[in-house]
């Protein structure tokens, strides 16, 4: 089982199923939301991205306080945790990057 798949049964489990060393992490899953996400790095530092790359594909869970994973069907592409979404700007800053964003939420 890969990581997106973990994430996505971890938020569809009830509360009384988690480990209570996963609650913290299951309660940001549950405020996430999930769905097509084009990533284009900002910034220029180094990672996996470089300044102006895009990544784009499914995101199980988009929101503050969790890595944003991206399957892009052969591979897929995580991001540190995000500190802060500016959802008027349509960016989020990690530690150390800012990423520009396109998403289109699931209805499912």
């Amino acid at each position: 089982m890969n990581a997106i798949s973990k994430i996505a049964e971890l938020k569809a489990l009830p509360k009384e199923q988690v480990e209570e060393s996963l609650i913290s992490v299951w309660e940001k899953l549950q405020n996430a939301k999930s769905g097509y996400i084009k990533l284009t790095k900002l910034t220029d530092n180094p990672g996996y991205l470089g300044q102006n790359d895009v990544v784009r594909g499914f995101t199980p869970a988009f929101g503050e306080g969790l890595a944003c994973y991206v399957d892009r069907i052969d591979e897929y592409y995580y991001t540190s945790i995000i500190q802060s979404i500016d959802w008027d700007n349509k960016t989020f800053k990690t530690l150390n990057s800012i990423y520009k964003f396109e998403f289109d939420e699931s209805t499912n």
